[in-house]
């Protein structure tokens, strides 16, 4: 059975403005487009405001701190590689196997091709990582410059899970198809299903019905 495509967009709309309240919200790539997907019921009230507030955010390092913009970009690059990860595994596992039925490459040689993919793959995670981590400090040394944006976009993702929680009770559809991630676990309605762990730093949830 096919997801609610509505419903699908409320979740992942929650966690788009969610992400945005700790900084994580590089990529507004499709947002009004989600946004005007859904019916007026279903939509973010004052959306205008919502955007500029994500937009004031992730415009901050720029007028704090003009070196941790570098940091922003290589996120927005490494998020966008990851994104793409199936066909980069994909090109990597076809190169890989097209080596070996090169005849002048050896067994010995193969190992070493692999070893250099594996080393890659951990490079990119590890540089994500402290990327990531730079970004985090930063916006927790300028907490106070944005409090009042961050409070807008918590209000606005609490009345999307208010709406998505009367949604699902009126479609009967199961909470649990259409979990989502969120770095912030301060909303009423939710259910965590999964917390931070060594590998990721945010909740998995589901909305609860009303």
């Amino acid at each position: 059975m096919n997801k609610d495509e509505e419903l699908d967009t409320m979740a992942w709309l929650i966690s788009v403005i969610d992400s945005y309240r700790v900084g994580m919200g590089v990529d507004m790539e499709g947002l009004r487009e989600k946004v005007r997907s859904l019916p007026p019921s279903l939509r973010v009230e004052n959306w205008t405001q919502v955007y500029k507030d994500m937009k004031e955010i992730t415009d901050l390092p720029y007028e704090k701190e003009p070196g941790i913009k570098k940091w922003v970009n290589i996120f927005a690059f490494l998020r966008y590689l990851i994104k793409q990860a199936f066909l980069i595994i994909g090109v990597i596992l076809f190169i890989f196997l097209l080596t070996m039925r090169l005849p002048f490459i050896t067994t010995a040689q193969l190992q070493y091709i692999l070893y250099v993919i594996v080393a890659v793959i951990w490079i990119v995670v590890a540089v994500r990582a402290y990327t990531k981590d730079k970004l985090k400090m930063f916006y927790y040394r300028h907490q106070k410059d944005y409090k009042k944006n961050e409070e807008r976009l918590q209000k606005s993702a609490q009345d999307l899970i208010y709406k998505m929680g009367k949604a699902l009770s009126e479609k009967d559809a199961n909470p649990k198809r259409y979990s989502f991630s969120v770095y912030q676990r301060d909303y009423k309605g939710i259910t965590v299903l999964k917390k931070p762990g060594i590998l990721k730093d945010y909740y998995v949830i589901t909305v609860k019905k009303l």
